[in-house]
């Protein structure tokens, strides 16, 4: 297992906004945190400012959004800022959340990005694994399947496919930093106009707008007036979020992910194998 350095940032920063599920007001602040703490989330705004781990085996839900913590402590749609830390390659943070979920500034990771990138990111004297595995594996339901395959690098072949709205796009994305920054970062979510009525009936995306989201029509025309940052903006955004999901392994990790229609329950179903596989691997090689 490669070693790289652990990572924090220099100085505490924040911003608020609106959450884009609740649509209530939200703040955001990122702080340094010490040597192996890891990356965390605290309610700021409950009694005791409670702490929730950024990990698999705290995610409580995963429709519209990947969901961490129970009963009053959650919080909601927490991928598209851990992909922020993931893609800066940061290993130890503090992130206070006041309103139950980030603010969800223009819909991608990229205010996050910039923000991190303000603190100043900095160098700390340990080293965390960077991990892989020997074993493929895969996780399918129903059409949705994400396929593990070793490599020396991380690399993400993400098919997408909305056959209703003849929307289809697939790309081959091999990460770097400076390359998440980049290709990925700025994509927003994206949702279809049809799916609005049905979400607000479910209290999901209250605070959706053409602001935080690409509103898709079912000719695959685009609302917004701006229109799309990049041709491939709804595949990277996928990419993304596969990033913000995986980042709640724990862990920096390699390997060629093969992702086909896939959503929050299929990624997190995929960490949760992940994770398995690299504990059985882990425990036979202390009996060699």
């Amino acid at each position: 297992m490669k070693k790289i350095k652990q990572k924090s940032i220099k100085k505490s920063v924040e911003l608020s906004g609106i959450g884009l599920h609740t649509g209530n007001p939200a703040k955001i602040q990122f702080s340094p945190a010490p040597i192996g703490a890891g990356i965390f989330f605290r309610r700021t705004d409950l009694p005791g400012s409670p702490t929730i781990r950024a990990d698999i085996d705290e995610v409580s839900e995963v429709f519209r959004g990947t969901t961490i913590g129970k009963g009053a402590n959650v919080v909601n749609t927490v991928e598209h800022v851990m992909s922020a830390v993931y893609g800066l390659e940061i290993s130890n943070l503090e992130i206070g959340i006041s309103g139950g979920e980030p603010p969800a500034c223009d819909g991608s990771a990229r205010p996050f990005v910039s923000l991190l990138i303000e603190a100043g990111i900095e160098e700390q004297n340990d080293y965390t694994e960077e991990i892989g595995l020997n074993t493929p594996f895969s996780v399918k339901e129903g059409e949705k399947t994400l396929e593990y395959q070793p490599s020396e690098n991380l690399e993400i072949t993400f098919t997408m496919d909305y056959s209703e709205q003849e929307l289809k796009q697939k790309k081959h994305f091999v990460f770097s930093s400076e390359k998440y920054i980049d290709e990925i970062s700025f994509a927003r979510t994206f949702g279809f106009v049809h799916e609005f009525e049905m979400l607000k009936a479910k209290q999901i995306a209250l605070g959706g707008s053409l602001e935080n989201a690409v509103v898709v029509n079912l000719d695959s025309s685009i609302l917004n007036p701006e229109g799309l940052r990049d041709p491939e903006e709804f595949v990277k955004h996928k990419i993304l979020d596969l990033f913000g999901d995986l980042a709640l392994i724990g862990k920096r990790f390699r390997g060629h992910i093969i992702a086909n229609k896939t959503g929050h329950a299929t990624n997190i179903k995929f960490a949760r194998k992940f994770r398995e596989i690299l504990n059985h691997e882990k425990e036979r090689k202390k009996k060699i």
